[in-house]
């Protein structure tokens, strides 16, 4: 018998619930747009990512008897349904007003105080309430004014409304959200996976959707500026509805009938179906009716308004190219009419290229193409990552907490991970402790063969002594501390590797005593950059249903690390028993 993982692996966090034999959940990605919803979902094997379904969901116009989120969340509801996708996990972005992208030089002080100094300068330049805003920042890079240490940022303000109503929406559908993020930050992620810079140059990324544009620069694979402007294939839909005779001049043109007063919502569809119909058939790189040409002309200025900022603020290497996508890419000759105008190598992705999908949706995949392309960059964010989650941290507590409680997942996945810490700390008297362990705790009883398994492997290494009373008293005396080992190994990020787990100057008997105390030893790599996790990873003890306190004894240079790896000991004291 082969334990399905190592135990360096486990000491260093790199082993997931698939390798202790469970099905992880599809996660399924949503983007709530003004116009449409997109869904996808990925499927991930060790060499490729599958595109495993995709779908396009018009939404219906306003409905007085049905508020817009309860539209919206049937709308997710039954295209699950339907297309007979089994998520329970959702990745999901929207577009709106409510987005707020600026980089700008601040100083380099606590995480807590900078957040307040961005609220505090990005306060006038919002067009809504920034106190309850959610903020997060990227680091760019460091400057400094004489001996003064400044930090260049991409910082994001979100409002906090546009946050709640869509999550909201999400979890009305019956998902867990477990990711919220924005185009630019999924456009550098699908750029970084599938693509190399060149020289020093900087790529410019437009995500054009219906009603917004998300203007990117990314430099070296990274984030370097983003913006927002209203602009879309809306623009150019609202031409066509207003003065249809015009675009359809010739053999096709009827005499113009009275309408009624008021339009009723099916001729309000039609509209929209026959202006969407012929903006599929104009070709953008040959001669634009004047309005159509009009509007292009107001879109184009801002994006060179955007670049001329940029170059004149940061300096604007050379532009190796030009990446488009969204619903407006998909527009014949979108391409080469912005290459013309930018004088810019434009260049639209074909995400069959670089995603495989089932044969049976290949054909739709091409023809929207441009649509899933950020959705997909989305969807490749590792769910570890910390920045640019703006997911509320209620939800994120909530969802922690949930999963900590999920029977099936604790009896089993507790009690593995709770064996494996005891085959660190024990030695050849494993054997003596299964009995034991079988006698008093028949919920772990079916783990037989993997206990045997370590006693066997056990008696051929030399490891040091340890105090198999402090085992003896786990097992006999106090269940909390399973959980807790669980809870453990389920918290530590990659970032962080454990090297021991003993008792605070107690001995077996004192697990008896209200006030149980534990010692977590381990070594943080690069500290510098990892520092936030080590604070995540005592706020996740801390929210520990069997946890009373948990402080930090010292966090100090390792003297043998290489780099800034830093070695810490926590101290926990659990709850009293009830």
């Amino acid at each position: 018998m082969e334990l399905p993982f190592n135990l360096q692996q486990f000491s260093a966090g790199k082993f997931n619930m698939q390798q202790l034999g469970f099905q992880q959940p599809d996660t399924i990605g949503i983007d709530i747009g003004s116009e449409n919803i997109k869904l996808c979902v990925l499927k991930r094997t060790e060499k490729r990512v599958l595109l495993d379904n995709i779908a396009i969901l018009p939404i219906p116009a306003d409905d007085k008897k049905r508020p817009r989120n309860q539209i919206i969340t049937e709308l997710i509801r039954n295209a699950l349904r339907h297309n007979k996708i089994h998520a329970s996990q959702a990745y999901f972005t929207f577009s709106g007003e409510g987005i707020f992208y600026h980089r700008d030089v601040f100083p380099d002080i606590k995480r807590e105080d900078l957040l307040e100094a961005i609220r505090w300068k990005c306060k006038d330049q919002v067009g809504f309430s920034v106190e309850a805003a959610m903020v997060d920042y990227v680091t760019i890079r460091e400057v400094f004014e004489g001996e003064l240490k400044l930090l260049e940022l991409l910082v994001v303000i979100v409002s906090k409304e546009s946050i709640d109503r869509h999550t909201d929406m999400i979890m009305a559908a019956g998902l867990d959200p477990i990711f919220l993020s924005f185009a630019p930050f999924a456009c550098a992620e699908f750029y970084k996976r599938n693509f190399k810079a060149i020289g020093q140059g900087k790529v410019v990324w437009l995500e054009m959707g219906a009603k917004y544009t998300e203007i990117s620069i990314i430099s070296e694979q990274k984030i370097d500026f983003a913006r927002v402007i209203s602009f879309g294939s809306k623009q150019f839909l609202d031409i066509i509805k207003k003065n249809p005779e015009a675009m359809f001049a010739g053999p096709e043109k009827k005499e113009k009938t009275a309408e009624p007063a008021a339009e009723t919502e099916k001729s309000k569809e039609n509209q929209l179906n026959l202006a969407t119909e012929y903006l599929k058939k104009i070709d953008f790189s040959g001669t634009l009716s004047p309005a159509i040409r009009n509007e292009f002309d107001n879109f184009i200025q801002e994006v060179v308004r955007s670049l001329s900022y940029y170059k004149d603020k940061y300096g604007l290497d050379t532009v190796e190219r030009v990446i488009i996508s969204g619903g407006m890419a998909d527009l014949k000759g979108i391409e080469e009419l912005l290459a013309r105008e930018l004088n810019l190598t434009v260049a639209r992705i074909n995400l069959a290229d670089h995603i495989q999908c089932p044969l049976s949706q290949k054909k739709e995949l091409e023809l929207n193409s441009g649509k899933f392309i950020a959705l997909v960059g989305l969807l490749l964010i590792p769910s570890n990552q910390t920045s640019m989650n703006f997911l509320p941290q209620k939800i994120k507590e909530k969802l922690e907490l949930i999963e900590l409680r999920t029977p099936s997942l604790f009896t089993i996945a507790a009690s593995l991970l709770f064996l494996l810490t005891v085959w660190n700390l024990v030695d050849g008297q494993l054997d003596r402790l299964n009995k034991k362990l079988v006698a008093e705790q028949a919920k772990l009883q079916s783990l037989n063969p993997l206990v045997q398994q370590f006693t066997q492997t056990q008696n051929n290494q030399n490891q040091k002594k340890t105090k198999v009373k402090f085992v003896q008293g786990i097992l006999n005396k106090d269940l909390r501390m399973v959980r807790f080992l669980g809870e453990i190994s389920l918290a530590a990020p990659p970032s962080i590797v454990l090297s021991s787990i003993h008792t605070s100057g107690l001995d077996a008997n004192s697990f008896e005593g209200p006030n149980m105390k534990l010692s977590i030893k381990g070594i943080i790599s690069e500290a510098g950059v990892s520092s936030s996790d080590l604070a995540k990873f005592i706020l996740q003890l801390q929210n520990s249903p069997v946890v009373e306190e948990v402080s930090l004894l010292y966090l100090n240079q390792e003297t043998n690390s290489v780099g800034s790896a830093q070695g810490f000991e926590l101290a926990c004291v659990f709850k009293n028993k009830k």
